[in-house]
């Protein structure tokens, strides 16, 4: 009789613990959370962050749009090197995920004392006229991700204006494309012909593309143009 009440005991207490843990693995599975808390992103490039089991609306925010921005959809952009918090709320909580964001080669932002990697004022085309000039009078050369317009100028530099229409996104969108185009021809000015002014054009392919491949695309352009020098 004692070992079958030790053996009902111990059956009771198993199925009782057995029945504890299905309650809390349930739980867990509908609890809202975010898909990711940790994140460790190289500058140029974007990850979708998803708020799992969330019901109603969420609001997606960054502690630094400097370092990191994130659009309505919870897509996160990594814009330079640095730490922040995107934050997704809901009428009850706010989640938090920690982004670290690798900066860029090293040793491309290192600045020698014989080759400067700077963009001056006089390296930027501004002036709707400017564009409007190159558009009419230059040539082109197209890609599937980006256009050049190209006009040869008298001036001792090189000029160039960044084109990112509206059809290509929202503004973080847009200002993340610019920000990667306008780092791009800092990093490569130096190896460009003198006296020419060039009209970068993005096309939609490259909104989703990372810090490589719009340097590819930005050499190869260079390249077919003949401004490598």
């Amino acid at each position: 009789m004692r070992r079958h009440k030790k053996l009902y005991t111990l059956l009771t207490v198993l199925v009782v613990t057995f029945t504890m843990f299905l309650q809390f693995s349930c739980s867990s599975e509908g609890a809202t959370r975010l898909s990711e808390t940790n994140i460790v992103m190289t500058a140029g490039t974007n990850k979708k962050l998803k708020l799992r089991q969330a019901k109603g609306a969420v609001a997606w925010s960054s502690s630094n749009k400097n370092i990191v921005s994130v659009n309505e959809k919870g897509r996160i952009y990594a814009l330079k090197g640095g730490t922040a918090y995107i934050k997704a709320k809901t009428k009850k909580k706010t989640y938090k995920c920690k982004v670290v964001v690798v900066g860029f080669n090293k040793e491309k932002l290192t600045l020698s004392k014989k080759k400067k990697f700077t963009l001056k004022k006089l390296n930027r085309l501004k002036s709707k006229k400017s564009f409007q000039i190159v558009y009419v009078k230059g040539r082109t050369v197209v890609d599937a991700m980006s256009v050049f317009y190209i006009l040869p100028d008298q001036g001792e530099d090189i000029k160039i204006g960044l084109a990112v229409g509206k059809k290509l996104g929202c503004a973080v969108v847009r200002n993340r494309v610019k920000r990667l185009m306008r780092e791009v021809f800092r990093m490569h000015k130096a190896e460009l012909k003198k006296g020419y002014h060039i009209v970068w054009v993005a096309r939609k392919k490259l909104t989703k593309a990372d810090y490589k491949t719009f340097e590819r695309v930005f050499l190869r352009l260079a390249k077919r143009a003949a401004l490598l020098q």
